[in-house]
């Protein structure tokens, strides 16, 4: 499995009772992991059970014949989930070593394009990469 984040990552509420987490830690990973957070709960009010709860990655879709690309892992930087708007998963910044990031990355958490049909967006098929990188800077 993944490694859950350490400190310095952002968590966002996704769907249900999921939490969207990146980034963070002394190594951060380049890694959208989901937490369900009702199970967080339910281990917590249980003490008989151990605290320790799964999370799970979301698996990155990536257009026909466009090759996947994430950002680098992360602390100390920005993000959001766009739910219930759209289903994308927004990061910018932070650092990891040397100079800060000046990037801004886009997640979409659709598993197909009829998933973002609906999405109120200029350029269809920007958003549709799992990842996508811009600005300039050594995030990218």
């Amino acid at each position: 499995g993944v490694p859950p984040p350490g400190g310095h990552h952002e968590a966002s509420p996704g769907l249900g009772s999921e939490m969207l987490l990146f980034g963070g830690g002394r190594a951060p990973g380049a890694h959208v992991l989901v937490l369900d957070a009702a199970e967080c709960v339910q281990h917590a009010r249980n003490s008989s059970t151990s605290l320790r709860v799964a999370v799970r990655e979301v698996a990155p879709s990536t257009p026909e014949g466009e090759t996947a690309s994430r950002p680098r892992g992360r602390k100390m930087h920005a993000a959001t989930c766009l739910l219930p708007w759209a289903p994308m998963f927004v990061t910018h910044g932070g650092w990891c070593t040397g100079p800060h990031f000046d990037d801004l990355w886009l997640f979409t958490l659709g598993r197909s394009d009829a998933d973002l049909r609906d999405v109120p967006c200029g350029r269809q098929r920007e958003a549709r990469a799992s990842f996508g990188g811009g600005g300039g800077g050594d995030g990218g």
